[in-house]
């Protein structure tokens, strides 16, 4: 462990980012949180410590990461008070919730996934309100309003007020017969509580079909599989958005997502199909240059390593799009020099100068046009070429 910790140490910072992130994330708190002052900092960024799940699948059922003695030793006592503000989202089960509840106060808390729970003990813990959170594969029937008041409802008699986002899942052949939109929205017509929406998108590549049925106002804080049929909104606690589509996204859905979603911290795209209505943005009205430009006014961290070129000109061009912090920018090499032309591209070159952290392996890193162009970067970013 001393041998691997000095190993780490050498690093840079956005190179050990990149490393932890291919780990579990409170195994990384357990082994690192303590041994040194610049891994605390590291490790107390969202990314890290946002999200905590102390358990893990194995053989159709969750199992604890650690021990509960482990678990009160180490994480009761000295981590979760160190990183408590930044927790949102706990995943814990009956054998270390009581230690893990009790160990500080959570005050940005907003979801807890509990697992191996007994009936009873859910039925005590949740009696007036309850905000359910589920993703789920299913085989012939989606989440529908009698599995709710079924499986759920029903069990819990002094409930007045339950919200919920639900994403049915489910693996679908040329022989497949869906319900319509319509037809799942309608058993939702006698639902009692709030107002709902939902929508459906077939994926013929991925041969699956997702439906999204969620209660609206809505507090939930990601919003993932963002497609075509984005229905709107206004959702001011979602930081999270991730969007795919077997069909090309337009210039117009990045301006609903922005409008849809102003606090947006974090995007992940995956589209490889082109666009079909590329704007010119050759208009000489520059009232029209502006309206049509997506303003992200949070965002920081921006993830298009499975997009077509037309995606990746959509954030970098200025006449497309403007950042007002700095990113982190997950990239193809190859994409992006097409994009920025080899470092000659005029009207990418503003929103370049936004991105603060580049995770690319190319050797033309280290070229003074490279530097020119992303001026923001770090200088201990450029050791990751030479690391890889």
């Amino acid at each position: 462990m001393n041998r691997s910790c000095v190993q780490l140490k050498d690093l840079p910072d956005e190179l050990l980012i990149f490393v932890f992130k291919q780990m579990n994330n409170v195994e990384v708190l357990y082994s690192l949180f303590g041994v040194d002052e610049r891994f605390d900092s590291i490790l107390q960024d969202p990314i890290f410590t946002n999200r905590l799940n102390f358990l893990k699948w194995s053989s159709k059922k969750f199992l604890n990461i650690f021990s509960p003695d482990i678990i009160f030793d180490r994480f009761c006592l000295q981590i979760l008070p160190a990183v408590r503000e930044k927790i949102q989202w706990l995943g814990i089960d009956s054998s270390s919730m009581k230690q893990i509840l009790h160990a500080t106060h959570y005050p940005n808390l907003h979801g807890l996934g509990l697992f191996n729970i007994e009936k009873e003990t859910i039925k005590s813990l949740f009696t007036e309100t309850l905000n359910l959170s589920l993703s789920i594969s299913v085989k012939e029937v989606f989440i529908d309003e009698h599995n709710l008041r079924s499986k759920i409802v029903h069990h819990l008699s002094r409930l007045s007020k339950f919200t919920f986002d639900i994403h049915s899942i489910m693996n679908i052949n040329h022989d497949t017969i869906l319900p319509s939109n319509e037809d799942i929205r309608n058993t939702f017509k006698d639902f009692q509580y709030t107002q709902m929406i939902c929508y459906m998108d077939h994926f013929l590549d991925r041969k699956e079909c997702r439906y999204h049925a969620y209660t609206y106002p809505s507090r939930m804080s990601y919003y993932q599989f963002t497609s075509n049929r984005f229905p709107g909104g206004y959702y001011p606690y979602v930081h999270f958005v991730s969007l795919y589509d077997e069909h090309a996204f337009e210039h117009e859905l990045f301006l609903r997502i922005a409008q849809s979603f102003p606090l947006i911290q974090k995007l992940v795209l995956n589209n490889a199909k082109r666009q079909q209505y590329k704007q010119s943005y050759k208009s000489t009205n520059d009232n029209c240059h502006l309206s049509s430009i997506v303003e992200y006014s949070h965002l920081i961290e921006l993830d298009v390593q499975w997009a077509h070129d037309d995606y990746i000109e959509e954030f970098l061009c200025d006449r497309k799009a403007c950042f007002h912090k700095n990113i982190r920018l997950y990239v193809v090499d190859d994409a992006l020099l097409r994009v920025i032309k080899h470092f000659t591209r005029e009207d990418t070159r503003m929103n370049c100068t936004k991105v603060d952290n580049l995770l690319v392996w190319a050797e033309w890193r280290s070229s003074k046009c490279f530097q020119e162009y992303f001026p923001s970067l770090k200088e201990d970013d450029a050791y990751i070429s030479s690391f890889y």
